[in-house]
């Protein structure tokens, strides 16, 4: 099923994406292990049809909304915040498929940057890149202001923050540390 050419897709894939992150989101708040599974087969899925050939004019074309869901999807799939990857047959596969996701996402905004990107959705891909690890190959310069600190909620923040710490953003040469300062006294 991961090999649909893209023009056959039988669903929006911003459909797709808004569908996987809800179904994560609600399966987090499930003890159930055999639920998650579920979410956690939704996700690879999603991630196998985002990475496949000419994935990257897919991702292209999206918004930048549908793709912080997903990548978010992936990474809450990989840090146990939401479908947890159990250890078995497939594990590394699926592990695989979130990181490759990760690095695709990665090679796209290394290109197009993020200035158009709302700052609550910048939040959810730093960290959930950082969360990926793949963050390190990310090539664009994360500029918050006062103003777009404020717009964040507390998590978005503190994910934010996480992110760029996990990713070794302030140790980069000439890294704008008044960015840092800001996120602390946004926290």
């Amino acid at each position: 099923t991961a090999n649909i050419p893209l023009n056959e897709l039988p669903m929006d894939p911003g459909i797709l994406c808004k569908a996987t992150w809800s179904f994560v989101r609600l399966l987090s708040l499930s003890n159930s292990n055999n639920r998650r599974k579920y979410g956690n087969d939704l996700v690879h899925l999603t991630s196998k049809i985002f990475t496949g050939p000419r994935s990257e004019l897919l991702l292209k074309s999206m918004s930048s909304r549908d793709l912080a869901r997903l990548i978010s999807s992936a990474a809450m799939s990989l840090d146990g915040g939401g479908v947890v990857l159990t250890s078995g047959e497939g594990t590394s596969k699926r592990r695989s498929t979130f990181v490759g996701l990760g690095k695709k996402y990665v090679e796209v905004l290394n290109e197009d940057g993020m200035a158009n990107i709302l700052p609550g959705d910048v939040a959810e891909i730093i960290w959930s890149l950082a969360e990926l690890g793949v963050s390190e190959e990310l090539d664009v310069k994360v500029d918050f202001g006062v103003e777009d600190v404020e717009e964040l909620e507390g998590t978005l923040n503190s994910k934010v923050l996480s992110g760029l710490m996990t990713m070794g953003y302030f140790n980069r040469k000439g890294a704008d540390l008044t960015l840092l300062y800001n996120l602390l006294v946004g926290l």
